[in-house]
């Protein structure tokens, strides 16, 4: 449990640098090396599904999905 704690913890500090580092000023003629929103997006997807892995570990039951067959 405490790697999924510290996975997301991990995740919403690189969802903040992200949106703090793509709300800057753009500088004419200067190209920013690295996609900012991409990663925002992608730390997106780890909070869900670290939220999803932390309801798990607690309730002690898996997440079933719809159509799951069951």
């Amino acid at each position: 449990m405490t790697i999924t704690l510290v996975g997301l913890a991990i995740a919403i500090g690189l969802f903040f640098f992200a949106l703090k580092m793509s709300g800057r000023p753009i500088v004419p003629g200067e190209v920013r090396m690295f996609p900012y929103t991409a990663l925002m997006f992608i730390s997106v997807i780890a909070v869900i599904v670290l939220v999803g892995h932390l309801l798990t570990l607690l309730t002690g039951t898996p997440l079933i999905g719809r159509r799951s067959g069951r």
